[in-house]
């Protein structure tokens, strides 16, 4: 989408050329008109000359079409329309209204009323075709101005719709700034999961160390156990040697005291 500036310098633009073609189309049409009035010139003039031109807003051209009327009444009380000088000239009136509809199929595209330079009404024109080129005017001012109105209005969504793309476009800046903010924390949760892991797999080998270590000492402890058995046994053989022994001295001792009191006897 355009924005503001280059929508405003491409509307200026297409204005411009707009201007330039009605100006050239302008010029064509007052050419020919001038061809034609200077080969009006060059022949006896035999009607009556309407020569007040069309222009301004709607009652000028009124105001031009009932004076072409009054001229054209006679001292009779008739009207005359002029159809003899049209007869000589059947396509005079056919390429006049021709220029006219180009020039009016311009106008509608153009941002304001801009209707060509204006348009003389020339002697051999009837009043019925006046008053029906007055009311084309008059029709085709009122459609540029509707033309104008709804350029303005589209004048008025386009700003709208600009103020809604810079809304727009401040929400997307404020969303992007978010999400940096979501990814710097996403990166640094992920930095921490990462260190949690390595902390884990330290754990885990340390472990698996102290495992190690305690079946080693499982293992002592069980030779240890063993041996304890083996000194146990050990010294309840040398208690039960020592007995023996005891008991045999007793005897010996006994039977040495007996043999002393039978001495004494």
């Amino acid at each position: 989408m355009l924005s503001p500036r280059s929508f405003w310098s491409y509307r200026k633009d297409s204005s411009l050329a707009r201007k330039k073609k009605n100006t050239r189309q302008s010029e064509k049409v007052d050419s020919y008109l001038n061809d034609e009035e200077e080969s009006e010139a060059r022949t006896p003039d035999t009607t009556i000359d309407t020569s007040k031109s069309v222009v301004g807003n709607t009652d000028s051209m009124a105001e031009a079409g009932e004076s072409s009327k009054a001229e054209l009444v006679g001292s009779d009380g008739t009207v005359s329309d002029g159809d003899e000088e049209d007869n000589n000239k059947p396509d005079l009136r056919s390429r006049l209204q021709e220029s006219f509809y180009r020039s009016a199929s311009l106008s509608r595209r153009a941002e304001s009323v801009s209707l060509p330079r204006p348009l003389a009404l020339t002697s051999g024109s009837s009043s019925q075709d006046k008053f029906t080129l007055i009311q084309e005017l008059t029709l085709s001012r009122k459609e540029n101005e509707e033309v104008s109105s709804k350029a303005a209005a589209m004048e008025e969504k386009v700003i709208e719709m600009h103020q809604k793309l810079a809304g727009a476009e401040h929400r997307e800046r404020s969303m992007r700034a978010f999400i940096r903010e979501l990814r710097d924390i996403n990166k640094a949760l992920q930095q921490r999961v990462t260190f949690l892991e390595e902390t884990m797999s330290k754990i885990s080998m340390r472990d698996a160390q102290w495992e190690r270590i305690c079946s080693r000492l499982q293992a002592d402890l069980s030779k240890e156990q063993e041996r304890r058995k083996l000194l146990e046994a050990v010294i309840e053989m040398a208690l039960s040697d020592e007995k023996e022994a005891l008991t045999v001295d007793d005897k010996e001792g006994n039977k040495e005291e007996s043999g002393r009191s039978n001495l004494s006897f």
